[in-house]
């Protein structure tokens, strides 16, 4: 079980905004939402912090900084989609769609970034439940 304040606090920390509202049926339960835009930097700053070895494992990227810097002043809005039956995030660069072939590498780097950052949102998004 986490509480209200310790869930919220632990979002705004990892760059996300929650929206909480109270659960109409149960009012010792509250509900959360995150708004779609996250603050990069304060993810990779969570991340780094939180579970630096999934951070060690975006140092594998080439030029990782150059890809984080894309990311952060992008600031591409986090997407909830449905894979096979599981619950994914993602996001999409309109760069990559238009120009996908003669950036590949790009899209990979990215790709496996996301990856990552996915894996600990929905570590910590389980708690909740």
């Amino acid at each position: 079980m986490i509480y209200t304040k310790d869930a919220e606090k632990l979002l705004l920390d990892m760059g996300l905004t929650p929206i909480v509202a109270e659960d109409q049926k149960d009012s010792s339960k509250d509900h959360f939402f995150i708004e779609k835009d996250v603050v990069w930097d304060k993810m990779f700053t969570h991340l780094k912090h939180k579970r630096p070895e999934l951070y060690a494992a975006l140092d594998t990227v080439p030029h990782i900084n150059w890809i984080k810097n894309i990311i952060i002043s992008r600031s591409p809005k986090l997407e909830a989609f449905n894979l096979e039956g599981h619950e994914c995030f993602g996001v999409m660069f309109p760069e990559l769609v238009k120009r996908g072939e003669k950036l590949q590498r790009l899209d990979q780097c990215l790709r496996f970034v996301f990856i990552n950052i996915q894996k600990y949102i929905t570590e910590i998004f389980n708690k909740f439940e």
